[in-house]
């Protein structure tokens, strides 16, 4: 259970418990089902997707739980731990969460970056017109 102390916030899931929830708050607009990945004292319950799902974890911070204003829209109950699919447990994680304990709110940064020469990065006029007159001068482009 979270909130191993009495001055932290208790909550009735715990890591790996399979979740149903739906918060148009978090941008969880339809139900879903997820994964607690995580119980932090100061930041909440992190929710995990599915590995095939392109989607960045959600921290539902404790307020959640126990604002009278959410209550309509926010919703979250356990499900059978079956209807998340098995993982890999080799592979490595999709996101690395970065910043607990030093930063007001939790920042998520996905794995894997695009190769380098994978896209084209934009050139704003003045670059282009720079590599322009090095062109002519018989100089090849910077990067």
């Amino acid at each position: 259970m979270c909130g191993g102390h009495a001055d932290e916030p208790v909550a009735s899931y715990r890591e790996g418990d399979v979740v149903r929830v739906r918060s148009p708050e978090h941008a969880i607009f339809e139900e879903r089902i997820g994964r607690v990945g995580a119980c932090d004292a100061a930041f909440g319950l992190r929710l995990d997707w599915p590995r095939g799902e392109d989607k960045t974890p959600v921290w539902i911070p404790w307020a959640a739980f126990t604002s009278l204003d959410l209550m309509e829209s926010f919703k979250m109950r356990l499900v059978a731990n079956e209807l998340f699919p098995a993982e890999d447990a080799a592979a490595p994680p999709a996101y690395v969460t970065l910043g607990l304990g030093w930063l007001r709110a939790p920042l998520v940064l996905h794995a894997a970056a695009p190769p380098r020469g994978a896209r084209k990065r934009a050139r704003s006029p003045a670059a282009r017109s720079a590599e322009a007159t090095r062109a002519r001068r018989g100089a090849g482009p910077r990067d």
